[in-house]
């Protein structure tokens, strides 16, 4: 009923109050807890991540060169380049540079 009758407020041009303390206080209680990974932490092998340092070195860094020559989109990579080729082949043995 709560949430018909938000929307026939906001329908009519008003806008719902912000939950108070005491209601963020009691919901708080039903959420559940959830543990999250560190992305740092993923072991890779580290043959299949100097495989991929080795690419880095051969193309002297040239991200549009190493995806080339990998057949994956760059994109990614672009945005959050590596700093060095150690870097570039732990973060791509980890699926880091991959898009979804």
């Amino acid at each position: 009923f709560k949430m018909a009758e938000e929307k026939s407020n906001i329908s009519e041009g008003k806008t719902a109050s912000a939950p108070d303390s005491e209601e963020l206080s009691s919901k708080a209680t039903s959420l559940r807890s959830v543990e999250t990974k560190d992305s740092s932490s993923v072991e890779v092998d580290p043959e299949v991540a100097a495989a991929y340092a080795a690419i880095y070195e051969r193309h002297d860094g040239d991200i549009e060169a190493i995806f080339k020559e990998l057949d994956e989109d760059p994109d990614k990579c672009l945005r959050y380049p590596p700093a060095d080729a150690e870097t570039f082949g732990r973060k791509y043995a980890a699926g880091f540079y991959h898009l979804l």
